[in-house]
């Protein structure tokens, strides 16, 4: 009896879902959606996101959704007016203020940032909102010197996300925070092994692998480090860049160990990857200049 009771309902529903006269909002989110993550299509992704925040809906969230989308593909083409006046118009005041923290992160506006939200509970706010928000403002303490307060939502952005890339992140730039603002070494160590034993690949791994590697290395510990740096297999990755980092690394690794010979070598050999950025060829040639006798 219950199961022909639910089976019911659902009839009713779906029958009035099909004579709705409005489109089906979430069907056509999802479509800029994919549109904003295909190359080229960015333009076509903010048109649809624009229409769909002019557009007559039961519920606000839908038009803060499409808002937030489209301030984000404003931000991305650099054009922060355009950005801040989407933002402006979510009504949401936690969204809001990431939008603009968003917008503030990307032009290098620490002290912003700290005052829109430095004294807010972020983990308050609504689920979705709070690992964005706490590594945004967790960088503007970093950038602003207070170390205690970044480490605190580098932590707490640890704790608000179910997303193994978003987790590692936020554990390489907590281990960066460590090594580099509280010197800590032991706890930058075991920042970047949380990194290396998940089950990501890419950019944060390399990072935390070539980070936990060099500071091996400055404890003496050669054949730990030269092991890590090894697992990455650097001849299978396809970009150019993170080859010639990888071997960039070799150099870090053997300059922390005092090995100026090994790591010369190591910077040269980096130089012969081809088809690599100009700012990491300049990047690796200031290194050999640096270490050449005066």
């Amino acid at each position: 009896m219950m199961n022909k009771l639910i089976f019911l309902v659902l009839i009713v529903a779906l029958a009035s879902t099909a004579g709705a006269a409005e489109p089906v909002f979430p069907v056509d989110f999802q479509e800029a959606m994919r549109m904003a993550r295909t190359p080229g299509k960015d333009g076509e992704a903010e048109a649809v996101f624009l229409e769909l925040a002019d557009r007559q809906v039961r519920h606000q969230q839908c038009i803060e959704a499409a808002l937030e989308q489209a301030s984000l593909l404003a931000l991305r083409r650099k054009d922060f007016e355009e950005a801040e006046k989407r933002a402006g118009r979510i009504k949401d005041k936690p969204l809001q203020t990431l939008c603009r923290m968003r917008i503030w992160d990307a032009q290098l506006r620490w002290t912003n940032i700290v005052e829109a939200a430095g004294s807010q509970d972020l983990a308050a706010w609504p689920d979705r909102l709070v690992y964005d928000a706490a590594m945004c403002r967790a960088r503007a303490h970093a950038m602003l010197g207070n170390a205690v307060a970044a480490e605190k939502d580098f932590l707490l952005a640890q704790t608000t996300t179910f997303d193994a890339n978003q987790l590692a992140f936020a554990n390489l730039t907590l281990g960066n925070l460590y090594r580099d603002q509280v010197k800590d070494e032991s706890k930058a160590l075991a920042a970047y092994k949380a990194v290396i034993d998940s089950p990501v690949v890419g950019a944060a791994k390399y990072d935390s692998i070539i980070a936990y590697a060099v500071l091996l290395a400055k404890k003496g510990d050669e054949k730990e480090a030269i092991a890590q740096l090894d697992k990455l297999g650097a001849e299978n990755i396809p970009s150019a860049d993170w080859r010639c980092r990888i071997q960039q690394a070799y150099g870090d690794v053997y300059a922390a160990l005092k090995r100026p010979d090994a790591a010369l070598a190591a910077y040269r050999k980096a130089l012969e990857v081809p088809d690599v950025s100009q700012y990491m060829v300049k990047q690796i040639e200031e290194q050999i200049a640096g270490m050449m006798p005066k």
